[in-house]
């Protein structure tokens, strides 16, 4: 798994420092052979944080043959932040470490609209999750990697073949299965406290 890898980001997020918040970014990390994902936080779109989550990606999944990424002219549809980041020194910076790295940087050809819809989806199903976890809660930046990697977990444990009705039959494959070689097992949810003095656990953010 995470030999061919394709990278997206979400748009940012806000975390909760002292009597402060600041913005936080989540770096993508899609397996274009297994479907699974893995995420990142990224303090901001500079070229350094990038790699400095790319360093985590591949220490977590071991090192990819080929990072897939939009060119310039899908950037000019894509999302401002991601502009930003592969543009000009940004773009040279992250190039020459991954050719150190011996790692190849494809930029893919424009897209119709009909192409790489599996991987736009999950794209689409991981800002969609942020939004009904999170809504409008400001969380602290731990909270925030927790939530992530969890559903990072549930995103990775849904069905790749048939579900089938008939209890003796083996359980569907899922992306969980090739990233860990077993099926997904959750620990019980521990409350913690948040904003405004109110008191919520992750059943309730995920219940969103």
């Amino acid at each position: 798994a995470f030999d061919n890898v394709r990278v997206d980001f979400a748009e940012p997020l806000y975390v909760k420092e002292g009597r402060t918040s600041s913005s936080i970014y989540i770096c993508l990390f899609r397996c274009m052979s297994t479907r699974a994902i893995h995420l990142e936080p990224s303090s901001d779109m500079a070229a350094q944080s990038f790699l400095a989550a790319f360093r985590r990606f591949i220490s977590r999944r071991g090192k990819p043959s080929v990072v897939e990424t939009d060119n310039f002219g899908t950037f000019k549809l894509a999302d401002k932040y991601i502009q930003d980041l592969f543009r000009g020194d940004e773009k040279q910076k992250i190039a020459r470490a991954l050719t150190e790295e011996k790692i190849e940087w494809r930029f893919s050809c424009e897209r119709s609209p009909w192409c790489g819809g599996y991987w736009e989806r999950l794209v689409r199903s991981v800002k969609t999750a942020l939004r009904k976890v999170l809504a409008k809660a400001l969380v602290f930046r731990e909270e925030l990697v927790s939530i992530l990697c969890e559903m990072e977990a549930h995103i990775n444990a849904r069905p790749l073949t048939t579900i089938s009705d008939d209890s003796n039959d083996l359980e569907p494959l899922t992306p969980f299965h090739f990233v860990t070689g077993r099926t997904l097992m959750e620990l019980p949810d521990m409350t913690t406290k948040r904003l405004v003095g109110k008191e919520s656990t992750s059943t309730t953010m995920t219940l969103r």
